[in-house]
């Protein structure tokens, strides 16, 4: 029977795949994030990260457990000081069958530290250069101790480019069958409509990747995603809505694979202006808010209300910090001693978090405190 499983779109990440999928098989993705790009510098949005990790390898890499393993760099040690980092890389190879050498790795780091065109170079901040020494010796020289930076360097853009082909074909080298350095290559990119992948028969790990290749099939509307994936015409559909998952993990053909999510909801109040340059009345509208009646709506208890700005997924998340209370009382006394006049707020947000504002506004408890109105 085949089976498949689903990644929903609340608070988690959830994938719906087909457990009758074989080694033999290419698998199709249902994803409503699109591929703009395939140079792993040029872009942080989800689509174009999905495409990045599966052609460009890291120096480290994560395992399924999320615990940091070696990548490209077999081995690694820190110095005393803790300000440089020096990895010795494996013998592995392009897709082109030329040879990684400690060049690229400072050239593609360099890139992502550096370049204009580099959107995401504040992870690689703290470094302050890197250099290769001989074939297969790479130092990254810090300028302060800096706790994430191993995990840094498992970043999307941090993944490792052909030095020679890029000098060589520009920004061709990223439109025209990039060379790889992970466990795919481009058999087909037709923009706005999907990627197709195949295995790259060089790629350093023995035995990956176990399948025929990937087809990433752009399709925006979860319905219709779900729908491809009942009849047939996906194997695996990414963002299934959170209202949708009870009945659709019902079946005896599908499966939600839930993962942790970096996914966070907030409202940034203006701390420089009033009323919210007052600590008193920021506290009042955190404790006003009944974040967990919220979080439930949203995700269909799927969810978790958030307790920092830094999601849950992430490492050196502080896990034990507790959830703000919701605490109407509280918030009403805040208000007084905080000498808020009474006059009605509007905090515009965005049509995409429309239902979350909803949300908020019905349970506020303070109906002069805050109300949201969503930006046309």
């Amino acid at each position: 029977m085949k089976r498949k499983y689903i990644i929903p779109a609340c608070a988690l990440v959830a994938l719906l795949l087909s457990n009758a999928v074989s080694a033999e098989e290419l698998i199709r993705i249902g994803s409503p994030y699109v591929t703009t790009t395939l140079d792993p510098i040029r872009s942080a949005s989800a689509g174009n990260i999905e495409a990045f990790g599966q052609l460009y390898a890291r120096l480290l890499r994560r395992d399924p457990s999320g615990q940091r393993q070696p990548g490209l760099a077999e081995k690694w040690t820190i110095s005393k000081d803790g300000l440089e980092l020096t990895f010795t890389l494996r013998a592995a190879k392009f897709s082109n069958g030329v040879p990684i050498t400690g060049d690229d790795v400072v050239f593609s780091l360099t890139r992502a530290m550096s370049d204009k065109k580099s959107v995401y170079s504040a992870t690689l901040a703290a470094v302050e250069r890197v250099t290769a020494e001989g074939g297969n010796i790479v130092k990254v020289k810090l300028k302060y101790r800096f706790a994430p930076a191993l995990d840094n360097l498992e970043v999307f853009n941090t993944g490792i480019v052909s030095k020679t082909d890029v000098e060589t074909r520009g920004d061709k080298a990223f439109t025209d069958k990039p060379v790889s350095s992970g466990p795919y290559v481009v058999r087909e990119w037709r923009p706005n409509d999907r990627l197709i992948l195949e295995p790259n028969t060089n790629y350093w790990r023995g035995g990956y990747p176990k399948n025929s290749g990937a087809e990433f099939i752009e399709v925006a509307n979860p319905n219709t995603r779900v729908s491809m994936l009942m009849s047939g015409e996906l194997d695996a559909v990414r963002d299934v809505p959170c209202a949708q998952l009870e009945n659709v993990g019902a079946r005896d053909t599908l499966r939600d694979a839930l993962e942790p999510s970096t996914i966070i909801y907030m409202t940034l109040l203006n701390e420089r202006r009033p009323p919210f340059n007052n600590v008193k009345i920021r506290q009042a509208a955190a404790h006003a808010l009944n974040v967990s009646a919220i979080t439930k709506a949203m995700t269909e208890g799927h969810g978790t209300p958030a307790n920092t700005t830094l999601p849950d997924a992430l490492d050196y998340h502080a896990k034990d910090l507790p959830v703000v209370a919701y605490d109407p009382k509280l918030a009403r006394m805040l208000l007084t001693d905080g000498g808020y006049d009474g006059k009605e707020l509007t905090i515009p947000i965005l049509p995409c978090v429309g239902r979350s504002a909803a949300l908020a506004a019905r349970t506020v408890s303070i109906p002069t405190m805050t109300i949201l109105r969503s930006m046309s």
